[in-house]
């Protein structure tokens, strides 16, 4: 996000500020899973979540200003933590062993570490974000196909 807002001449201290303040939003998103908890069902959370990080998303396409960077940051980081609970809820609902969970685990650990180095490739042959984060959205796009759809199977 810094390369982003740096690209887009964000100030650097206001970046910091956004990012430091997007923790606590990921704190609140946190604790509004907790409070939550079954109450609902679990799809229409993941739908609200998914609308959020396509909110999200959409900010930070073609211009972007200090205001919608901000807002952009803020949206992803509590709808990211308000919804992957409910995206691991999913997959633990099929998973009677515990393997395939691990494995998820294991696929999140992936691509946190791959993603940086895909973005860098995509960011480095367009020259811009606006690839990037087409690209960013088909993957949500796909994923929230496969986790709705799993979620309708339950």
């Amino acid at each position: 996000m810094a390369n982003l807002s740096s690209f887009y001449q964000i100030n650097t201290d206001f970046t910091n500020l956004v990012l430091a303040s997007s923790t606590l939003l990921g704190i609140l998103g946190s604790l509004l899973t907790s409070i939550i908890g079954t109450k609902f069902k679990r799809n229409y959370l993941i739908i609200i979540g998914f609308i959020f990080f396509a909110i999200s998303l959409f900010l930070l396409l073609n211009h972007v200003t200090d205001t919608t960077f901000a807002i952009s940051v803020l949206i992803f980081k509590f709808s990211w933590m308000f919804t992957v609970p409910y995206i691991l809820a999913t997959v633990a609902s099929f998973d009677y062993t515990g393997k395939f969970i691990n494995s998820v685990n294991l696929a999140i650990g992936g691509g946190l570490a791959l993603g940086p180095f895909i973005a860098g490739f995509i960011i480095e042959n367009t020259l811009n974000y606006d690839a990037l984060i087409t690209y960013t959205a088909l993957i949500f796009l796909f994923s929230f196909v496969l986790i709705f759809g799993a979620n309708l199977k339950k």
